[in-house]
């Protein structure tokens, strides 16, 4: 036993096994005899600060001009509270009945205080019910009357903040701490007058850290009975840079609190299932079934205690499946087969088996491991049916007392936006997700990369759930706070629960090279304490479980339509209450009029040389709903996709993200509270029947031709929003039409899909409005007035969205009509159409009431019956000098849809004004991610300068190129220039259009640099500087596109240059928007046929011949961190881009069945790292990828 405690605590070879190993806090406890004084918490007042939040922070700064004598602090909090002195924490009591609350607790910080400048941080916790905090200070120093303070409106309050950061005196509280809400005196209900008699304060449920407190059995132990485990490990255990890289996931203690898992494997594994009959201290284990060479995971008990179920990958095998082995012994009996892995299984109440499988079919957006969703089946494993579809991993199911299934959700966001994992919860049959733990973590999302890791959910008999988690291991209570849940020790390597409250876990080595487990134990929550079952005197063990009989949940009745299981037409609903209750408060909510929403489609192909990408996915947008009066909204979604939400303007620019993927089942109602609200928030009792529930929900289905485009996001930072918008318009997939050999210019695609609008189908009308919104030209806002009177309402309100981004003056006539529509939510289209072209605000509820709706388009239809336009514009120009960002922006951007000359006038003003008013620091060989944030009130925000450039460009002021001029000389470097601006400017110069437009287009692409140095700047991982176009570029190819140049000869191998490589992002057989554009402009210039046959000769065609110019061109590849990309590959990507014309064709076919015939290359693939990242890429692979 000695040598137990000798490896779990390093250096304690005098401990006594029954010791008990506490940590203290900095602070003493003082007993009630103590002096000086006590401090006078009769005056002091209960106070807490958001009412719908359980966790809330609070400070108070004091200055002290010298030394201290004496010092102490009364306090107690309904339920809890931490307490914390100049960033160190001093004392803490926390627990759900009176006696904890009721009972105030003295704690001396004379030792924390000095001369000078003292900060007191309190953290209060509520587990529920009411909530409050109530402390005193009384400081005392010689020759001076004591300082006394008491808790009240002085104090300062905020939630989600470091207690150990706003305890310090010089704590920037950042715009969102408040005075804190006084609830009442002391004395007042429901607390009463509470007096001081010494009470000790500690931790009661839920606590800062605890340390392992490791026993031998006495004779009151209560051995636990038959348990299995996994010996002999063999898991994955690499540890790189203090990262996961893809193939490992143990972060700092080797436990199952991963971050992140892309092995589609078990979490741990090993060769040997043993049995542990657990009934006294001379218990031995027995190997049930031994795999030899082959490797066995997460063992499970069926709920009669008769079967084991686990996951094995037979010796020989490549795949893992199900099998079931009887708990008494015998062969084990395969359940499942095929080529996917089949791991995690659990029996549910009703007998069936689920588990997690990479049955997806695709690979997950980061690392591009296969996805793994939850899926269930029959005990002969008949009738397999996916119940969850992330396309990311879903691990670890097991039952919850109340019959739900929780797992480990890895929360992975377009690529690496955010990537962490979560205790999610569900119904049996897939509905009614939730997560359980995880979610209290705040509404900002920059710097979200691997900070969040939980694993071994534990479901408690009493309806709690033990978790080991990155930050800490607990046990708690779905639906309650986090900060409020019972701390236990960290060091704990498995968690599986007992039928009596207990936990079987194992307890990890303290050997920092090795700390696999050779300790089974039973972790008692009720006194902490740890007892040992079992040490392996040889190979380390994993994965206990009990191994007997347990309570059966109740079997939950099926909420969804199974017959519609697997159909491309099943739908569910989605319903919020108010966007606007939220915690996201530093968001452009002044701007926010809609909701897109947007369906993830996982990625089949991949790089097969490089151990991860990546990758991202494709996305589809499925439509935009306009935000109610009271901030409620409805939409019908596909069901069984992932889902996510984007919070955009009137144009359709993203102001706010949904930062996970979302479902419904077939038939599904799901809704929401508000907008990163809580999630145990309640709505408001005046907005629990909203409009959206009194309203049809708007069809927002995959129909038509919508527009897809490259999801991926390689910044976390807080300039998320614009990566959203960067990605969406600059890595489309089909924004533009291939329109083959033919050399429209591209301001032609406004015509071709209004004329899609009186298509016969009414998805075809749909997309193309959507199309024509993101488009943003206003040549098309007279077709899509005309389809505001479709008999389809929702191609009505795509109509009316889509002229909120590029509608003029002509359009507010017919918007004013459909005011009267009979459907409330296109009539609330048509008032966020009209706020955004004229500026003017609409009244507030103007969607529900009929009455309301048709006096508003009376008052719209009197405004303009009065010719207001010329003293309107008067109006926007003036406001263009607000100081409220929300008006200022709200008019630059009418004025760009309704503005003449003042407004052309105003608003180069205010551009020569702005454009040297550079916030961003300089870009010096490194990105900006997971660094670079800012919110909506940051001088960092670019969104109001760009609309007035992207204004002048909607206007067509030819008067604002000499500034343009200007603003692309000073601002197209990296080191030193705001891209932001210069993209806006390039923008505006393909809608302005003619010769000087285009030549200094044509001068700025050349001046430009290498385009990997500007994908840095937008805040992209170095990994993947090679692989997206950069904004800068793209513009000025779109820009020229639009306006069908032709003088682009000299730039063709910069342009060259300019296309991004592959490896590293996912594979599309079809040419995205900026290969496809690139190609336009380069055959517009007249050297197309030229590019094709120096490609043609760089593939080996005797016949074609390349000049050193474009030969040089086409090898200057930019390397990827999955590869650097050769010159023949480089040329066959090209051909994809730019040949479009018939009579190469042979000589694309030849050189084609020239690489098809070369033998197949072989690469020895390390699960590591190289050193470093010049991959040699599969040449022939790649080359026959690109002309196919």
């Amino acid at each position: 036993m000695m040598a137990i405690l000798e490896h779990i605590v390093p250096g304690n070879a005098a401990v006594r096994a029954a010791d008990v190993l506490t940590v203290l806090f900095a602070g003493c406890f003082i007993p009630a005899t103590a002096d000086p004084p006590l401090p006078d918490i009769s005056r002091a007042s209960w106070i807490w600060g958001d009412l719908r939040e359980d966790v809330c922070d609070f400070r108070l700064v004091f200055t002290l001009d010298k030394a201290p004598s004496a010092a102490s602090v009364l306090i107690t909090a309904d339920n809890g509270y931490e307490l914390y002195v100049n960033g160190v924490p001093v004392g803490h009591d926390i627990g759900p009945g009176s006696d904890v609350w009721g009972s105030l607790e003295r704690w001396d910080i004379l030792e924390r205080l000095k001369p000078g400048r003292n900060a007191i941080g309190i953290r209060g916790i509520c587990l529920g019910g009411s909530r409050g905090v109530v402390a005193a200070l009384r400081v005392e120093t010689d020759g001076a009357k004591p300082l006394e303070r008491g808790t009240g409106a002085a104090w300062r309050a905020a939630s989600g903040d470091d207690p150990a950061e706003y305890s310090l005196p010089g704590h920037d509280e950042a715009g969102h701490w408040k005075s804190a809400k006084v609830l009442g005196p002391m004395g007042a209900a429901p607390w009463g007058r509470l007096e001081y008699s010494g009470s000790p304060g500690g931790r009661r449920e839920g606590a800062p850290p605890v340390r392992l407190n490791l026993r031998r059995a006495d004779g009151a132990f209560a051995w636990p009975g038959p348990v299995a485990f996994v010996d002999n490990d063999c898991s994955v255990y690499e540890k790189m840079n203090q990262d996961a890289w893809g193939i490992s996931f143990r972060i700092g203690d080797w436990s199952r609190a991963y971050t992140m898992f892309d092995l589609p494997c078990p979490s741990k594994i090993g060769r040997r299932l043993c049995v542990l009959d657990a009934t006294g201290p001379d218990a031995a284990p027995r190997v049930l079934h031994d795999a030899g060479a082959g490797v066995i995971g997460s063992p499970s008990v069926s709920f009669d205690g008769q079967s084991i179920y686990m996951a094995m990958a037979p010796e020989g095998e490549s795949f893992f499946h199900i099998y079931r082995i009887p708990a008494a012994g015998g062969p084990p009996e395969r359940i499942t087969s095929g080529p996917y892995h089949d791991i995690d299984p659990a029996e549910l109440p009703d007998g069936r088996i689920v588990f997690s499988s990479t049955r997806a079919g695709t690979f997950e957006e980061y690392h591009a491991a296969p996805a793994r969703a939850l899926f269930v089946m029959q005990p002969d494993g008949s009738r397999i049916q996916s119940i969850t579809h992330t396309p990311i991993f879903d691990n670890e199911p097991k039952v919850l007392p109340d019959g739900r299934i929780a797992f480990v959700r890895s929360d992975n966001f377009f690529g690496r936006a955010k990537v962490e994992t979560l205790i999610h919860a569900i119904r049996p049959d897939g509905s009614a997700g939730q997560t359980l733990f995880g979610a209290d973590v705040g509404a900002v999302y920059g710097v979200r990369l691997r900070m969040l890791g939980y694993g071994s959910p534990a479901p408690l008999p009493d309806g709690r759930v033990a978790v080991l988690s990155k930050t800490g291991n607990f046990i708690g209570l779905p639906g309650t706070a986090e900060a409020s849940h019972q701390r236990i020790p960290d060091g704990l390597g498995d968690l599986a629960p007992l039928p009596d409250g207990r936990l079987l876990v194992t307890v990890l080595h303290n050997d920092p090279g090795d700390r696999r487990s050779r300790v089974l134990a039973v972790f008692d929550p009720a006194d902490s304490s740890t007892v040992v079952l079992h040490e392996s005197s040889g190979t380390p063990i994993h994965s206990p479980v009990y191994l007997g009989a347990r309570r059966r949940p109740p079997s939950l009745p099926n909420t969804v339509k199974l017959e519609e299981t697997g159909s491309p037409a099943a739908t569910g609903f989605l319903y919020a209450q108010n966007v606007h209750i939220t915690r996201k408060t530093d968001a452009g909510w002044g701007h926010v009029r809609a909701i897109r929403v947007l369906r993830s489609r996982g990625v089949s192909q991949r790089s097969s040389h490089w151990d991860f990408v990546h990758q991202g996915k494709e996305v589809t947008e499925l439509g935009t709903v306009p935000i109610g009066p009271d901030g409620s909204f409805a939409v019908e979604v596909p069901a069984d996709v992932p889902l996510a939400l984007q919070a955009v303007d009137a144009e359709g620019r993203s102001e706010l993200n949904e930062m996970s993927w979302i479902f419904v089942r077939p038939g599904e109602v799901r809704s929401c509270t508000g907008c990163h609200d809580s999630h145990r928030a309640a709505p408001p009792a005046e907005s629990r029947y909203t409009g959206a529930f009194r309203v049809k929900p708007l069809k927002l289905l995959e129909r038509g031709e919508p527009h897809r485009w490259r999801g991926n996001n390689p910044g976390t930072s807080g300039m998320m929003d614009l990566q959203f918008e960067r990605f969406r318009e600059n890595a489309s997939l089909n924004l533009y039409r291939d329109t083959g050999a033919a050399l429209e210019p591209g301001h032609a695609e406004t015509a071709a899909w209004a004329e899609k609008l009186g298509h016969g189908e009414e998805g075809v009308r749909i997309s193309a409005a959507n199309r024509l919104a993101l488009l943003r030209d206003q040549a098309a806002a007279p077709a899509l007035a005309v389809m505001l009177r479709d008999t389809s309402r929702e191609a009505r309100v795509a109509a009316a969205m889509a002229l909120a981004a590029c509608g003029t003056r002509g359009s507010v006539r017919p918007l004013a009509a459909l005011l009267e529509d009979p459907d409330p939510t296109a009539a609330q289209a048509a008032a966020v159409a009209l706020e955004a072209i004229t500026g003017r605000e609409a009244p507030d509820g103007a969607q529900y009431g009929a009455d309301a709706r048709r006096g508003q388009a009376a008052t719209w239809r009197a405004w303009l019956d009065g010719d207001p336009w010329r003293e309107h514009e008067a109006e926007l120009t003036g406001d263009i000098a607000s100081e409220s960002r929300v008006i200022q922006r709200r008019a630059i951007k009418a004025l760009g849809h309704i503005g003449g000359d003042a407004a052309r006038a105003a608003l180069r003003a205010h551009v020569a004004r702005e454009k040297d008013n550079n916030p961003y620091p300089p870009f010096v060989g490194d990105n900006r991610t997971d660094a670079f944030t800012f919110d909506d009130a940051s001088p960092l925000n670019p969104r109001t300068l760009q609309a007035a450039v992207r204004a002048l460009g909607s206007l067509k002021d030819a008067e604002a190129l000499p500034l343009f001029r200007q603003v692309l000389a000073e601002h197209t470097k990296p080191r030193n220039g705001n891209l932001f601006l210069a993209e806006a400017v390039i923008e505006a110069l393909g809608r302005i259009g003619g010769p000087e437009a285009e030549k200094l287009l044509v001068d700025t692409f050349a001046g430009l640099g290498r385009y990997a140095d500007y994908v840095g700047w937008y805040s992209d991982h170095p990994a993947l500087y090679a692989c997206h176009a950069s904004p800068l570029h793209a513009r000025v190819i779109e820009a020229l596109d639009r306006m069908g140049a032709t003088g682009a000869a000299a730039i063709v191998p910069h342009i060259i240059r300019s296309i991004p490589t592959d490896p590293d992002r996912a594979l599309f057989l079809e040419t995205d928007t900026y290969e496809l554009l690139a190609g336009r402009v380069i055959r517009r210039s007249g050297r197309g046929d030229e590019v094709v046959l120096a490609c043609l000769a760089v593939l080996g065609n005797p016949d074609a011949a390349a000049g050193e110019e474009l030969r040089q061109a086409i090898g200057d590849t930019v390397n990827a961190w999955a590869g650097h990309p050769c010159a023949e590959i480089r040329a066959a990507q090209l051909l994809a881009s730019i040949c479009r014309d018939t009579r190469h064709a042979p000589a694309v076919r030849a050189a084609y069945e020239r690489y098809l015939a070369e033998p197949e290359e072989t690469f020895a693939r390390e699960i590591n790292h190289p050193t470093t990242f010049q991959v040699r890429l599969p040449r022939r692979h790649w080359v026959l990828f690109y002309l196919g």
